[in-house]
């Protein structure tokens, strides 16, 4: 069989995967993997790609399996064409360069939900700290609120300076949110917890 068959004994793929592996198998769907287009040759006598944009940019289709409407991603008929199934359950998969429409195989890889956050933010795709449309600090305020801490500031006080939550804070102060800004060499994650009177 071929390698988009492979990983079909898993149970924990999704119905639209099993669905896509199966019809890439029967040649129900055809995928160039070089040019990123899928086709459904019992559809059109010539080969017309598939996919309709849908609302988060991304190519996607529908077909009857027994009577019930599948919807899937084009980019994933794509990926279980060139890489097979996913290796481990709920992958997804990444477009290398950024573009949702570039579903050539060599811009597909399968990666787990926070390996795709993590290389969007990298490329520039998500806000991140005061870019964020919904920031209300900013680089200045979180390096402020870092200092103040340092100085004896308590929590419960910074959260009320700064109009957020103590744990809003709590997250700043230890560096787990707005952990790459700024690099300041201190790891205020070690410093003696301030009292929250």
């Amino acid at each position: 069989m071929e390698n988009f068959t492979a990983g079909l004994l898993s149970s924990q793929l999704s119905v639209a995967d099993i669905f896509v592996a199966k019809c890439l198998a029967t040649r129900r769907l055809v995928a160039n993997c070089d040019t990123g287009e899928v086709f459904a040759p019992q559809w059109h006598k010539e080969y017309v790609p598939i996919g309709t944009l849908d609302s988060v940019g991304y190519l996607r289709t529908a077909m009857r399996d027994k009577g019930r409407l599948v919807n899937f991603l084009i980019h994933r008929v794509i990926c279980i064409a060139a890489h097979g199934t996913p290796p481990f359950p709920k992958m997804q998969v990444n477009h290398i360069n950024g573009i949702k429409l570039d579903n050539r195989s060599s811009n597909l890889e399968w990666v787990t939900t926070r390996r795709n956050h993590e290389h969007a933010g990298q490329i520039g795709l998500i806000a991140h700290h005061e870019q964020h449309w919904n920031a209300k600090l900013t680089n200045a305020k979180v390096t402020e609120i870092r200092t103040l801490c340092d100085q004896g500031t308590t929590i419960d006080e910074l959260a009320h300076q700064y109009g957020v939550r103590k744990g809003t804070i709590r997250k700043i102060i230890r560096h787990q949110s707005w952990k790459d800004y700024p690099n300041d060499g201190v790891r205020h994650d070690t410093l003696p917890w301030r009292s929250e009177s």
